[in-house]
């Protein structure tokens, strides 16, 4: 009989509902909304273009465009939980996701700021990516074309970098005036 019910409620919890011993963060994920659109986005935000270009890597009329064609992906929308709470906007995700390409910082870092858990960070830079690629692929993702390739090599001809199309290793050039270089010169030490 105890056998039983112990076999009953091992049952339920592989089944659904919350994990046993999960504690449960109450992370106020309106707030991480409303700070996002007070520093940026209000019509006094605290952060002016200039910044917001430097730290998201972007205009924000650009990013803007990406979270609106994001939005119209299901997994997107702000919708309810099974407590029937709503979740992160698709603002919170964009800003998550865009963190997380531009710096390479990790899910739990953005956690203070964007009220999001490490899980929900992961799975909107995986639906960013996904939704990125859907939507402007055909536009942005393409094979250059012949005279894609006619402008780049004109370009790069200006730039003085001659048969140069583009480039995304490290160039190790001599920088005289580098610091590294020079730490201790003038300490005495021989080099």
């Amino acid at each position: 009989m105890v056998v039983e019910e112990v076999t009953r409620s091992t049952a339920r919890v592989r089944h659904g509902g919350s994990v046993m011993g999960r504690s449960v963060v109450m992370r106020n994920i309106l707030d991480g909304h409303d700070r996002i659109v007070a520093d940026y986005f209000s019509s006094q935000p605290v952060y002016n273009d200039d910044t917001f270009r430097r730290r998201y890597k972007m205009t924000k009329p650009l990013f803007l465009r990406v979270t609106r064609s994001r939005s119209t992906t299901s997994t997107s929308r702000k919708k309810p939980n099974a407590a029937n709470k709503l979740g992160c906007s698709p603002l919170q995700k964009v800003t998550a996701a865009m963190h997380m390409l531009a710096y390479g910082c990790s899910a739990d870092l953005l956690d203070s700021y964007l009220r999001m858990a490490k899980s929900t960070i992961i799975e909107s830079l995986q639906h960013f990516v996904r939704a990125v690629v859907h939507v402007f692929g055909p536009c942005y993702l393409r094979r250059p074309t012949s005279e894609d390739i006619a402008r780049l090599l004109e370009i790069a001809e200006e730039r003085e970098f001659p048969n140069m199309i583009g480039s995304i290793d490290c160039m190790h050039w001599t920088w005289e005036k580098c610091f590294v270089a020079w730490q201790g010169f003038f300490k005495g030490h021989i080099q």
